[in-house]
């Protein structure tokens, strides 16, 4: 089989397309292979049509800048985005749209090639991944809610009879056993902040800083550090799934500050742009090592997919003059 003949049986078994077009404005001229593919049944009715069109508006402004950069156009980079449903009942369909050949530096250019390959099993595996770990953050959570507190106060409680019966005996044991007790409530108080960044407590949808307030203060009653929170602009109502998303990407910004940049001061700024949000995390950490940027470890690829949920994308790198900036632009559905 000659190789013209095996590349529509390799992208129909990979769940692929080949997308040849124009970049800006982003419009498809063909798609190889043209039939025996669910992803060219999904998409053969955007041929020579604006292709925005049958992208989600969650992530339609996201694309459209990706599209618009002619760099991406010379450096193979790829976009993940989301398909408009053409039912409520249909599922989604995620996409990885990568850029193999920008067909020149023109505005317009109709040469461009592009693979179009359908990651909706990809996304539907990494959403039952933060499912499982939600869950189970719930479970480990509630155990410590339920059983080290309980018995930690148990014992704070038995610190104070024996304190009361000692007293008139061995008065200078009193301090001793106040101490005890004094660091038995302190680990409760560390054990409950603790519970409540496992499982955020009363989240609900509608306005997140209060949950971004409550994220703060338990890492300063935790940590000792300082957390300023700065808010800008009006800030839309976000649903529940928004807001755990919103709340796991600061909080992991935060505890990469703290274990990795040794950070003592850490900045969240949460604000609202023309048509989408910004939040913002910077602390006066090391930093990472000679500018380099970040090592693509689990922690930040878990947070792309947070922010691809979101219909945005996240950036981490130095800060000028000190520590880390991580920068999250979303578009919460309000917004779409």
């Amino acid at each position: 089989m000659v190789m013209s003949e095996l590349l529509p049986v390799v992208l129909r078994a990979a769940h692929s397309v080949l997308w040849e077009g124009s970049l800006s404005p982003l419009v498809c001229k063909r798609l190889l292979p043209a039939d025996g593919n669910a992803l060219v049944d999904r998409l053969s009715g955007q041929v020579r049509q604006p292709w925005l069109e049958i992208v989600s508006p969650v992530d339609r402004d996201r694309v459209r800048k990706f599209f618009a950069a002619k760099k991406h156009w010379e450096n193979s980079a790829a976009i993940e985005y989301r398909l408009r449903p053409n039912s409520p009942t249909e599922t989604v369909t995620w996409v990885r749209h990568l850029v193999l050949d920008g067909g020149g530096r023109g505005s317009g250019s109709p040469g461009a090639a592009c693979l179009v390959i359908d990651i909706s099993d990809l996304k539907q595996l990494e959403a039952e991944h933060l499912q499982v770990s939600e869950r189970e953050k719930n479970r480990i959570g509630q155990d410590l809610h339920d059983d080290l507190c309980q018995v930690l106060a148990g014992l704070s409680c038995l610190t104070r009879v024996l304190e009361n019966r000692l007293a008139p005996r061995l008065p200078e044991e009193v301090s001793n056993l106040r101490e005890i007790n004094r660091q038995m409530v302190d680990a409760m108080d560390r054990t409950r902040a603790l519970t409540h960044g496992l499982v955020p407590a009363n989240m609900k949808a509608g306005d997140p800083r209060p949950t971004l307030q409550t994220l703060a203060q338990q890492v300063q009653l935790r940590f000792g550090v300082k957390v300023l929170l700065a808010f800008h602009g009006t800030i839309p109502s976000h649903e529940l799934a928004e807001m755990l998303q919103l709340y796991r990407i600061a909080q992991e910004a935060i505890s990469n500050a703290l274990r990795h940049g040794r950070a003592n001061c850490i900045k969240l700024d949460l604000r609202r742009l023309h048509s989408s949000m910004q939040l913002t995390v910077r602390d006066n950490g090391i930093g990472f090592p000679d500018s380099k940027s970040p090592h693509e470890g689990i922690g930040l690829q878990i947070m792309r997919h947070r922010a691809s949920l979101l219909g945005g994308g996240v950036n981490v790198g130095n800060a000028p003059r000190r520590g880390v900036l991580l920068k999250l632009q979303y578009q919460p559905s309000v917004l779409t």
